[in-house]
């Protein structure tokens, strides 16, 4: 009969997860050469250690390795390990490390583990976390094997099927380990099966991709991108200030793959575009936005020819450190992410990840306190095909930056139902006030539109309170928000439902008596963009108004300036969209 292992085992293996193995004595067969390929093992582990978190005992979704029975296979007999025992996988993180064990259990335990490295050296590591849960552990001393060391060790219990013994092998990129549970469990033998299957392991993790979590996609094609980046730059001047347009699209389009754990919901502003200059060699369009609190910035340059750690490396400012992650190859190019602390209050000012091959770099952004260079990357990883394809169909003078993120469509649903909500609010109000004019805006404080106005254009024309708010009367059925500055610029904003004419009707249904001039309809996130300018008779421009609608939902913006442009009102105008949908849909409660 099989014995179900008891839970003193399971929380054995629970520890040999983490990297908490113990011997009897140092294996004494002779070291192979040294594996091959940790580097790659590391950046093909990383995606599945991410996905699995540092939660105690996380279940992964797969084995990275793929089928382990080959490497249980290879422990030595005397083990009693059954290859083709029930299958199973945990991560679990210790010592600074995350490791996914793969487990095969028959009437013993046997164990196959792969993950980061300690963040000390292998054998205080382990004394280290043993020393807290076990008195009965004999650990051997680490001797070199390789490019790495080893460490084997053994823990006995009193009831003897309870005891296990495991090896850990470790370099710079990976920790491996193998874990045997039983009274026949030895230090030598389990230090065999851990020198029998190292390059083994390397190899089954390679061939595997990593696990299900591996990010999809084979190398990426950056040739088209490439080519249009350095377009952009050469059009521009390489240390422009302030490019019209961002080659990668609205910086909002990719706010929807952020990870989940970073809370990027208030970044509403206006993504500001501009180029940087590095030396003499590199330059890098940046997209910006901002709120909350929060900055997100999306990069598109030239790739360091120095190679992309040591680069970033070389434009810090001298009073700012960094805590790089180790180089990793993804795709067919290297990804890095770290965090940048400022010297003097030792505070976090951002954390970056870079994606780079020898023809173009991406980055990801994002500053305060409060992220992680795992999340950047992830972030980043998750976007990489989004920002090559946007990059590209920017080249065409076609494209509506940002349509290449597969996430634009627009759900409008529930804000179409908090619009009416605030619209029959709304009326009772306007009924009850006399003459439609209403105490507040109901959909969205007015100032967070004036904080996404573009760089180009002046915010200190416009005034600093709402100084009116009304329903507007007839088929738009909305509350219209007013922000004037008598000597300035000033602004409306409106949602409502969409015009039963379309945008073009609704246009010359509200401005009679003035000249309108049309930009091209814009295809955006489900909806289509109306732009367009309204001249005085005599010429001189009165507004320019953009307004974006789908089926359910019309916004829009107006600005009141004689210089204010068709770009500007059009780029202010998708910095707020993605924000005040999410906002209205709240509104109806």
């Amino acid at each position: 009969m099989t014995r179900r292992p008891s839970t003193t085992v399971v929380a054995a293996l629970a520890m040999a997860g983490a990297g908490l193995f113990a011997p009897a004595a140092a294996a004494t067969a002779p070291p192979p050469p040294a594996a091959s390929g940790t580097a790659a093992v590391a950046a093909r582990l990383a995606p599945a250690l991410r996905a699995a978190g540092s939660g105690d005992n996380a279940t992964v979704a797969s084995c990275p390795a793929g089928d382990v029975s080959a490497l249980i296979a290879k422990a030595p007999a005397a083990l009693g390990l059954d290859p083709n025992g029930t299958k199973s996988q945990k991560a679990i993180a210790d010592q600074g490390s995350t490791s996914i064990f793969c487990t095969s259990a028959g009437p013993t335990i046997g164990a196959v583990v792969m993950g980061q490295p300690f963040t000390t050296d292998v054998e205080s590591a382990i004394r280290a976390s043993i020393a807290s849960v076990s008195t009965s552990a004999s650990v051997s001393p680490a001797q070199p094997v390789g490019a790495g060391a080893m460490v084997t060790y053994c823990v006995r219990e009193a009831v003897p099927t309870d005891s296990f013994c495991a090896a850990v092998w470790m370099d710079r990129d990976v920790l491996y380990g193998v874990v045997a549970t039983g009274p026949s469990a030895n230090g030598r033998l389990v230090g065999e099966w851990m020198l029998a299957v190292r390059d083994d392991l390397t190899a089954a993790i390679l061939a595997n991709g990593g696990g299900s979590s591996t990010p999809a996609g084979g190398d990426l094609d950056t040739t088209a991108a490439a080519a249009v980046m350095r377009a952009t730059l050469q059009a521009e001047g390489r240390s422009n200030p302030d490019l019209t347009t961002c080659p990668l699209g609205a910086v909002a389009d990719y706010l929807p793959k952020a990870p989940a754990g970073l809370d990027v919901a208030g970044v509403i502003e206006q993504p500001r575009q501009s180029t940087t200059s590095t030396g003499s060699e590199v330059a890098t369009v940046i997209c910006t936005a901002e709120g909350g609190g929060k900055t997100v910035s999306i990069y598109v340059g030239e790739p360091f020819p120095n190679g992309l750690k040591a680069g970033l490396e070389s434009i810090l400012p001298s009073t700012t450190t960094a805590s790089f992650s180790p180089e990793q190859p993804v795709r067919g190019g290297t990804l890095v992410t770290y965090c940048a602390t400022d010297s003097k209050s030792t505070t976090q000012s951002y954390c970056e990840a870079d994606w780079a091959n020898d023809e173009i770099d991406f980055a990801i952004a994002v500053a305060p306190s409060g992220v992680t260079g795992q999340q950047v990357g992830d972030w980043l990883l998750a976007v990489l095909d989004d920002l090559v394809a946007a990059t590209a169909a920017s080249g065409s003078g076609t494209a509506t930056p940002g349509t290449a993120v597969a996430e634009s469509v627009l759900d409008t649903a529930q804000a179409a139902a908090g619009a009416q909500a605030a619209v029959a609010a709304a009326a009772t109000e306007a009924n009850q006030r006399n003459g439609g004019s209403l105490s507040s805006c109901p959909l969205l404080d007015v100032r967070q539109v004036v904080a996404a106005a573009p760089a180009s254009f002046d915010r200190s024309a416009l005034g600093t309170e709402v100084s009116a708010a009304y329903l507007h009367p007839g088929d738009l059925e909305g509350p219209l928000c007013l922000l004037r500055n008598p000597s300035g610029a000033s602004i409306a904003w409106m949602v409502s439902k969409p015009f039963p004419g379309g945008g073009h009707a609704e246009a010359e249904a509200l401005s009679k008596g003035l000249k309108l001039s049309f930009e091209p309809d814009r295809d955006h996130r489900g909806g289509t963009i109306v732009t367009y300018c309204a001249a005085n008779p005599d010429g001189s421009q009165q507004f320019c108004d953009a307004a974006w609608s789908n089926a359910e939902l019309n916004v829009e913006l107006q600005v009141l300036s004689k210089t204010v442009t068709p770009a500007e009102v059009t780029a202010w105008l998708v910095a707020m969209l993605e924000p005040s949908v999410r906002q209205i849909a709240t509104a109806g409660g």
